[in-house]
């Protein structure tokens, strides 16, 4: 069957952004899921007088909230190598209840975190200087594009440790906070929405949205900014990549000092509340990130360098700057789609420390490094 009808422009960019966000597929997946998810609305509110918003699979709490009966505790994952997409849990909980919309949930509250963890995870040791930057496949994943949600997440953890100081289970942890994080997740989408923003400046990506395929993106997110386990048995992800939370003891997570530091610093996004702004960090949390970055994560800061110097001698397209990529940094042959990931998430991890920028003309995109990326290439050079 096919139906047509009328569509604002407004309707139009709504529609562009779920499909910007990977939500959706196609718009007729988001037309007849938007029809679908009304049609339960309208049912629920008719029948219960409410509607509650939950992940699908998940029956409506009839207990206590998350926040009221601590932490729950989901199965165990066993997770592929790090290149794959690791699973948190092969169904979602049955229990939990998604904060509503309309505030920044209180999990990412700035208020509350008096108490640091008891013990810190361990950062590591400095890695020795290297004349060249490691192989692409050594970079962070590619997927692994925003720094904003590891603000975030690193936020969730400091506030889990105020009743967990020894640390907590991983997978207690990624599944608390994803869950939250679909609430944070719906109310930035919204701030994106009314401030009208471009897709290179959306506070809400990378976090999970209460539309599609809900579980998938609570499980992606868990998995990709908290943490999951390798098949070697290593937590992986944003926090571990960017040693801002590791193991501590045979099954529970912590955060490192640095990680701590990072949690505790003002955040325009989580603590301002101006959903006109689509600056994702603050001047501190960026000196605080980028230090840390430098001293303790010299794979991330060698990448920075090689985009840096690429774009310096004139490779400014996504294109061109896969080919410099692949030539200085490739050791085998690697698929085109896998150097294109690893060359947008570190151009979208720099564009949050503020090193580069996307320029977009039309359908046309460049890069472009910025003074504080000149800077800090010349630094690194220096």
């Amino acid at each position: 069957m096919v139906i047509c009808f009328e569509c604002s422009h407004e309707t139009r960019r709504a529609l562009d952004a779920l499909l910007g966000q990977g939500v959706y597929a196609s718009y007729q997946d988001a037309i007849q899921s938007a029809i679908q998810n009304l049609f339960v609305l309208i049912t629920e509110v008719r029948t219960r007088g409410v509607a509650i918003l939950h992940p699908p699979g998940m029956p409506v709490p009839e207990g206590p909230t998350p926040e009221q009966e601590g932490v729950r505790r989901a199965p165990p994952s066993k997770s592929p190598s790090r290149r794959e997409e690791p699973a948190l849990a092969s169904a979602p909980p049955s229990k939990g209840l998604v904060e509503p919309w309309g505030r920044i949930p209180s999990l990412f509250s700035h208020e509350g975190l008096s108490t640091p963890p008891a013990t810190f995870a361990q950062v590591g040791q400095t890695a020795p200087g290297m004349s060249e930057c490691p192989d692409l496949e050594g970079w962070l994943w590619g997927q692994l594009n925003r720094l904003l949600p590891g603000k975030a997440s690193c936020r969730a953890l400091a506030h889990l440790h105020q009743t967990h100081p020894d640390g907590i289970r991983l997978d207690e942890a990624a599944d608390h906070i994803a869950r939250s994080a679909m609430s944070l997740g719906g109310q930035l989408a919204e701030w994106d929405r009314r401030a009208q923003r471009a897709r290179d400046d959306w506070l809400a990506t990378a976090f999970p949205v209460l539309t599609g395929d809900q579980w998938k993106g609570l499980r992606r997110y868990a998995n990709q900014f908290v943490g999951a386990l390798s098949q070697a048995g290593e937590m992986t992800g944003l926090l571990a990549g960017l040693k801002l939370a590791g193991p501590v003891g045979a099954d529970r997570i912590s955060l490192t000092e640095p990680g701590w530091r990072f949690a505790l610093l003002s955040s325009p996004v989580l603590d301002g509340g101006e959903p006109g702004s689509s600056v994702r960090l603050g001047p501190e949390e960026k000196a605080l990130l980028l230090k840390h970055i430098v001293r303790w994560v010299p794979i991330e800061a060698w990448a920075y360098r090689a985009v840096l110097r690429a774009i310096r001698d004139g490779a400014t397209t996504p294109e061109a700057l896969d080919r410099e990529l692949a030539q200085r940094h490739s050791r085998r042959a690697l698929k085109s789609t896998f150097i294109a990931t690893q060359r947008s998430g570190v151009i979208s991890r720099m564009a949050d420390l503020g090193l580069a920028n996307r320029v977009r003309e039309g359908t046309h995109v460049s890069y472009e490094a910025t003074p504080q990326g000149w800077n800090f290439l010349h630094e690194r050079e220096g």
